[in-house]
This record gives structure tokens, sequence and C-alpha cells, in this order.
């Protein structure tokens, strides 16, 4: 007789389908289950209302106390000066205000290498419109945007003179050069190539070659016939040196040729001079000691430390050296590219008088005048060359 097992609390049972005695489950045609959400912590709560609120008064902190170091972020102007209350009224007051606030606000300098730093780095992208993000993180300036003389243009071969541009050009070269002469002076014309001309290689590769020649061959081939003006090419001095030097000449993240750069534009300046001055003798690499810094921001337009960095001195043992030969006194004038090249050239002259060109107005002769110089160097960038040689007025 085979007996049949009785049911007992907790076994399995027709309708739920339970098996032994774990908590039952609710038919699938009954009333959902309430499922609440989990409830905060009030600490968390109490951590984003004190984030939040630092968010907004950390700046305004910062800009009274100075509570972090200030982030230099490069920027080529003068930040706005904070208004005093005067009888222009509220309304003047205010908008003043707002300008100083958004030039001074705490942390700007921060946020500003942040951003600059995701975008250069993370997104491979240019911050600013007037910069070109090329290969390798280099970084070239793109004037066409933002005037200051001509870049990418002129590096296509889009941008060439007019026969009558020439001949301008070459006229005015002609009677500063013969204007000097009378008087003995050197004049030695100088032009520091831009960076794209030197380094072409690491720009994007939708930026190509179309004309033949740029405006600097053309002037070149203009006053190549004509032995009294001294235009100084660098850019063969520059193409060479950059075969050897183990560094770039030029900023990665700037515009400007850096100290080795600048080295090697100085011997070919110096040697341009030893016509004249035949004692004028330039230094050698092996006289100087070199510092490599390779985390600099020097010259890098977004403030970013990828640059680097050398500073040249000269040894003790050739400073003082007589057979290196000087000149008596030297007017320079000059853009933002002589800044690396003049520490090379103090210990040749006695005095360097140096004035900044002035893009808008021709103010060498009235200086010559004055300074009755043995030399005038006359350095200016290939990219705004164009406006400094067809005003000179001599």
């Amino acid at each position: 007789m085979v007996e049949t097992p009785q049911q007992t609390p907790g076994a399995l049972g027709p309708a739920t389908g339970d098996r032994g005695n774990g908590p039952r489950k609710a038919p699938l045609d009954g009333p959902p289950g309430r499922l609440e959400a989990p409830r905060p912590r009030p600490g968390s709560e109490w951590m984003l209302v004190l984030l939040f609120l630092a968010g907004i008064w950390l700046p305004r902190l910062d800009m009274t106390f100075h509570l972090f170091p200030s982030v230099d972020t490069h920027e080529n102007r003068r930040p706005g000066v904070a208004p005093t209350l005067s009888a222009r009224g509220l309304s003047g007051y205010l908008g003043d205000y707002g300008r100083y606030f958004t030039d001074n606000f705490g942390l700007r300098g921060a946020l500003i290498r942040a951003d600059n730093t995701i975008r250069l780095k993370f997104l491979r992208s240019s911050p600013v419109s007037r910069l070109i993000f090329g290969r390798d993180a280099w970084i070239f300036y793109n004037s066409d945007v933002v005037p200051d003389g001509i870049t990418i243009r002129d590096f296509k071969g889009l941008a060439t003179y007019s026969a009558a541009e020439l001949k301008v050009i070459r006229g005015n070269l002609d009677r500063c050069s013969r204007w000097c002469r009378a008087r003995r002076i050197a004049c030695v014309f100088v032009i520091a190539p831009n960076k794209e001309t030197i380094y072409p290689e690491y720009l994007p590769s939708f930026i190509r070659k179309i004309g033949d020649k740029t405006r600097l061959d053309q002037v070149v081939e203009a006053v190549r016939s004509d032995s009294t003006i001294r235009l100084l090419d660098l850019r063969r001095t520059l193409w060479e040196a950059k075969s050897r030097c183990p560094y770039p000449l030029y900023s990665r993240g700037g515009t400007h040729w850096n100290q080795y750069g600048a080295f090697y534009a100085y011997r070919a300046i110096a040697s341009e001079l030893a016509r004249t001055y035949p004692r004028v003798r330039a230094h050698d690499f092996e006289d100087y000691d070199v510092v490599v810094d390779r985390e600099s921001s020097e010259d890098h337009w977004l403030g970013l430390e990828e640059n680097t960095a050398f500073r040249f001195s000269l040894k003790e043992q050739g400073a003082g050296s007589p057979d290196h030969g000087k000149i008596g006194k030297v007017v320079v004038m000059y853009d933002s590219f002589w800044n690396p090249l003049e520490p090379f050239f103090t210990p040749h002259f006695d005095a360097i008088i140096q004035e900044r060109v002035d893009r808008d107005r021709d103010i060498v002769r009235a200086l010559l005048e004055r300074e009755r110089p043995d030399v005038v160097i006359y350095e200016m960038a290939e990219r705004s060359a164009d406006r400094v040689w067809k005003q000179i007025g001599f």
C-alpha cells in the first residue's frame, strides 16, 4: 500500500509555487508592491550645499584675499583697473566695475589655463580662432583672422606684391641705405622669418603652397642687383641650422625663435657686420653655458608650460675676449624678435640705442641724426616687414 504524503505547512503549495519556509510572493495579478527610492544621507546633502557655496564665493574670496597663487595667462594687454564712484553716476560706475570684474575675478587665470589644457591636450583643437593647431602640438599664428602682418596667405603664395609696390619698396630701401652710407653709418636690414617658413612640416595638412613666391622672395630678387642695400635674409641660415641642431629653433607654442634660433641669427648678423668692421667676430657655441628648461611657458600664447626654453650665458673667459671686437654705437629698430637676440650683441657694442619699430610712421632719420651711430640694424619680422619698408621715408 502506497501512502500519499500529506501536505504540511511550508510544503509546495498548489497556488503559489513556494518551496520551503521562504517568504511568499504575491500573485502576479495582485496589487503591485511600492518601490521606494533610497533616501540620501543628511551628510551628503550638506556636502552638496557646501560645494555649491564654495563655487560661488571662492572666486570672490580669492579676488579679495588672494588665497591662491596667480596664474599668468600671457594676455597681451593690461587688465582693467578698479573704478571709483564719481560724478558720472551709478550707471557709469557699474559698467566700469563690470569690465574690471571680468578681467580680475578670482581664479580667472587658473580657469583659463584649465580650459586651454583641456582643449589642447584632450580635444586637440585650438582654444582661440587666431591660432592654428598643427602637427605634434605645434601652434601657428593665423594673422588672416587677427590682423598682425600676414602669415598663412603669404606662406601659400597668395599675398604677392605688384610691380608698382616692389618699385616703391626698392626705392625706399635704396634711399635709406644711401643716406646712411653718405654719413658712414652701416645700415643692415634683418628679416626674421616666420615660424611656418622654417617649420612648414608642422603645419596642418590642409595648408599647402599654391603660388610660387612669397613676398620676401620678391623683395630679395628686387634688391639683389643693388649692392648698396644690405638685406639679410636669414631663411637659409636657419634651414641649415635646423638640420643639425638637436633642438627646435622656434617656440612650439609661440611665434618667435628661441635663443637657439637667435644664436644662429646672431652669428649671421655678426658676419654681415664684419664686412664693415672686420674686428667683429661672433662667439662660438662653446663660449656659452646653456641651461635647458623643458617646461617653460615663455612665448606660449596660451600660457601652458609646454615649450622648451634655453638660456645662453657667456662664459667668463669669453666675455672679455678682445679678439671678438667691438663697435662704438648701434641703433636698433626692432620688434619682438630682437628680445632673444639682444644678449648676444651686448658684448660687441659700447652703446645700444633700441627703439621699437613704429608701424604707423618712420622715426629712423630723426633718431639717426640725433644719435649719429656707427651702425643701424633694422630688424623686422617677415610677417610685418611689409608695413615697415613701405613707410621708410629717407
